[in-house]
């Protein structure tokens, strides 16, 4: 019997919104955010090396892949 990946519906925002990192988001490890109130599963939007974003840190978010938060570093916006 094989399965079949369905990807993901990814929607990218026009414009960031911010959010809080509730738990740390590194490279290859998905991690929470607080935004809206709500607590949301997040993990970096393209890959920034060996860059993690620590708990109680702003954190831009970008878009959403079905439930997943997808975010980056502030600091990418100051480059």
């Amino acid at each position: 019997m094989s399965y079949l990946a369905i990807p993901a519906e990814v929607e990218i925002f026009p414009e960031p919104v911010f959010g809080i990192v509730e738990q740390t988001i590194e490279a290859h490890k998905p991690g929470k955010v607080k935004f809206l109130g709500i607590s949301w599963q997040a993990c970096f939007y393209r890959n920034f090396g060996e860059t993690k974003v620590v708990s109680d840190r702003a954190i831009a978010i970008v878009g959403v892949a079905d439930a997943t938060l997808l975010v980056m570093p502030i600091s990418i916006f100051s480059e």
